[in-house]
């Protein structure tokens, strides 16, 4: 058996912007996800989003979606994520500084995720 070299782990690449919609990065902003998009592009934007220090925890959904009906749009696709199919690194600590729920071993899914942001959503007066 060979010893295996050492490496420095790679990030998961994100994409911060889909349609015209999310964090854009060169000018630093957020444009509100409206229409259709997939869960994931939500979850890459809010991440790049959070990363750059550009996310309020208290008013992110009013930041992050058109309405609340896209909000609730968005906890319902995450709902049909399949409960082993898990967040990885960079969004569940995205969803933790978010809402203050971190979890040690940043592992969580979407089912769990989606309870997260709607339990914080609503204690922070933005559901």
């Amino acid at each position: 058996m060979a010893i295996i070299k050492a490496y420095v782990p790679k990030l998961r690449a994100l994409t911060p912007m889909f349609r015209g919609m999310g964090y854009d990065e060169a000018n630093k902003q957020f444009i509100k996800f409206k229409g259709e998009y997939e869960h994931y592009h939500v979850l890459d934007a809010m991440t790049a989003a959070v990363e750059a220090g550009q996310i309020d925890s208290d008013t992110w959904v009013d930041t992050v979606f058109s309405s609340k009906e896209q909000f609730h749009e968005f906890l319902k696709n995450l709902n049909y994520m399949d409960d082993t199919e898990r967040f990885h690194d960079r969004w569940a600590i995205a969803l933790g500084e978010i809402t203050g729920d971190m979890d040690d071993e940043y592992s969580t899914t979407g089912p769990a995720a989606a309870d997260t942001f709607f339990n914080h959503a609503q204690e922070t007066g933005q559901a």
